[in-house]
């Protein structure tokens, strides 16, 4: 049985196409344009070496009715990753019904082909002024979008909310780390990378099936999405089971005092290693490692001296960083980069 799966050039898509195609799964890539199958193998290569390409079938949208049959695949299930994911206001004016066009042409291929079920992965959403935990399906309607992909994929999400009764297996698959519009810029002088690296940090919800938080942050370049490996990881666990995935969307905003109390249902109260991959992706992302270089030791794990410095404690540096030291560190780095002002940080005993 194998798995249709659109937007294979892009991050998400890329990603997911290269991990399932590692563990020998059947893919067919859907996309558009002569090049689709040139610019989808580089990007999915861009990730590791694949010993071969025999399992995966590249479709033009242009030839879903006319030159393929459905048992030329079995295709178990859809996975809808394409989006438009341009955030600027002025290039993105067409952009809301591009991402339903799209959204569509998956629709009509699981029609078409009697897919049963599809997997919609959704990496934004506008919740307004709500904070913590909402199921989604008591999601409110956003008081404001911050730019159209975020409008795009509102409407794409009503649109899939209304398919139950045709495709009872559907599911919106969102990334919780991704509230704020899907671009990391770390800039400026070591203290305020800090500051909005653990800004972003602290949206990580998801955690790997071996206990410990894995994210992959790439400094520089046009797009950094915080939690792709967590979220991908997550999705694989769940692929092959019948029930849908209880989806969560959180809400912060970063003028607000931290704080992990709304969270303790997603982070234990002692946090285990926290393996962060830093992958620079331009001249800048090298520049910006080379001034994180003397704060970091051993892939993220805090020199003893400013860990202690930052939360006023003295802390072994093999010590786990519990939750009340990471919290006292969020409040630390965030003060020094003027986001949070005039608000004592809480720490415990």
């Amino acid at each position: 049985m194998s798995i249709v799966l659109t937007g294979s050039t892009g991050t998400v898509g890329s990603y997911l196409a290269y991990r399932l195609l590692r563990q020998g799964r059947p893919l067919v890539l859907v996309g558009r344009g002569a090049d689709f199958q040139a610019r989808a193998k580089a990007r999915i290569e861009s990730w590791g070496p694949l010993l071969t390409w025999r399992q995966v079938r590249f479709l033009d949208w242009a030839e879903v009715q006319s030159s393929f049959e459905k048992q030329d695949f079995s295709p178990s299930h859809l996975v809808h990753s394409a989006a438009d994911t341009n955030l600027s206001l002025k290039t993105a004016k067409n952009q809301v019904q591009t991402n339903l066009d799209l959204l569509d042409r998956a629709l009509h291929l699981c029609r078409l082909w009697e897919i049963p079920r599809i997997d919609f992965l959704s990496s934004a959403y506008a919740c307004g002024s709500h904070r913590g935990p909402i199921p989604e399906s008591r999601l409110p309607r956003p008081e404001f979008f911050r730019n159209p992909y975020e409008e795009s994929k509102w409407e794409c999400e009503e649109r899939i909310f209304g398919l139950d009764s045709e495709f009872p297996r559907t599911r919106v698959i969102h990334r919780p780390s991704l509230i704020l519009p899907p671009i990391l810029h770390i800039k400026g002088n070591a203290p305020r990378a800090f500051g909005r690296l653990f800004e972003k940090l602290r949206f990580l919800s998801h955690r790997t099936r071996s206990g410990d938080l894995s994210v992959s942050i790439p400094l520089g370049g046009r797009i950094g999405f915080v939690s792709l490996i967590a979220f991908i990881d997550d999705f694989l666990s769940v692929m092959d089971q019948d029930m849908g995935l209880a989806t969560h969307v959180f809400h912060y905003t970063s003028s607000e005092s931290p704080s992990i109390s709304t969270w303790t249902d997603w982070i234990r109260e002692s946090i285990p290693d926290l393996r962060v991959q830093i992958r620079p992706t331009c001249p800048a992302g090298k520049r910006i490692l080379g001034e994180l270089e003397p704060y970091l030791r051993n892939d993220f794990v805090f020199e003893q001296s400013k860990l202690s410095r930052l939360t006023g404690k003295n802390v072994s540096s093999s010590s786990p960083l519990t939750e009340k030291y990471f919290r006292a560190l969020i409040h630390g780095l965030l003060s020094s980069t003027g986001s949070v002002q005039n608000r004592a940080v809480e720490v415990e005993g």
